[in-house]
């Protein structure tokens, strides 16, 4: 790395996050666990190492905001995949109501615990679950990679990238639309989906009823898994809603926005309604 590369990325740092050093000597003294936190926000976590990366994409790129369906306070967002709670705290903390689903036995204990070092609690209602395409229960392959990040239900999912696997524990699965009904969500102005590999399978179990709820989708897709074209051909085949690709340069993870026509028309006003411009 060049001194003007060094530069830039500790310019970038200090000016997202507090503490930049400490966070820096968490990370090369190989700490299990590190703590990271936001400047702009103020909101902080503690985290499996690795994990602690995943804040950047979330606060600072804001890989799972979309820009024609924003989420407002009072709006319900529901998150697969919360991990250690970055994406539930961000949008909770814009005053959103957040329901909130994470699988593995030690990172739900530390999204419990982020969740209540950020005063969220009311607006974030937590399950230690998976989010599947069926109710049951399940083997979730949990590895270190990425803090816990890229543990899994899907076996394919982790032979492909070699995941080391530390523990197969039993977890209970909820498909989506028992969790609609269950939870008596109407309206959802956000489902975020990143599963590791779940996300195509959980997508085709929605029925129409289900998808008159969801205003837009986040989901990192997961081509170790399953084709893209499958994921787009699903989202296309429901007929009402747009796809957008979302690839911002400083990440590596593969994102899709998808928008229903009702949001869309929203954001847009008088002109997607069909009114000419005067």
């Amino acid at each position: 790395m060049s001194l003007v590369d060094a530069i830039y990325r500790f310019g970038k740092a200090a000016r997202n996050y507090r503490h930049p050093l400490g966070l820096l000597a968490q990370r090369a003294l190989g700490r299990p666990r590190v703590e990271v936190a936001d400047r702009l926000t103020g909101l902080r976590f503690q985290c499996l190492q690795g994990a602690d990366r995943m804040l950047g994409e979330i606060f600072h790129t804001r890989v799972y905001d979309v820009p024609t369906a924003p989420v407002r306070p009072g709006d319900v967002v529901v998150d697969v995949g919360a991990n250690h709670g970055f994406t539930a705290c961000w949008f909770a903390h814009r005053g959103a109501r957040v329901v909130a689903f994470e699988p593995s036995p030690e990172v739900f204990a530390l999204l419990q615990a982020n969740v209540a070092a950020n005063g969220l609690g009311d607006r974030i209602a937590l399950f230690q679950e998976a989010v599947s395409d069926r109710d049951g229960t399940a083997t979730l392959l949990v590895t270190p990679a990425l803090g816990g990040g890229m543990s899994t239900l899907d076996p394919r999912f982790a032979e492909r990238l070699a995941l080391p696997v530390t523990g197969t524990p039993e977890v209970r699965t909820r498909s989506l639309p028992a969790v609609f009904r269950e939870l008596g969500l109407a309206r959802v102005r956000l489902l975020k989906l990143d599963c590791e590999g779940s996300e195509l399978a959980i997508l085709r179990s929605l029925e129409p009823v289900d998808l008159e709820r969801i205003d837009s989708l986040a989901i990192e897709y997961h081509p170790d898994s399953y084709l893209l074209s499958d994921l787009l051909d699903v989202v296309l085949g429901w007929g009402d809603f747009h796809v957008s690709k979302v690839a911002p340069l400083d990440v590596e993870n593969a994102n899709l926005h998808a928008v229903s026509r009702r949001a869309l028309e929203e954001w847009a006003g008088p002109l997607a309604a069909g009114e000419s411009c005067r």
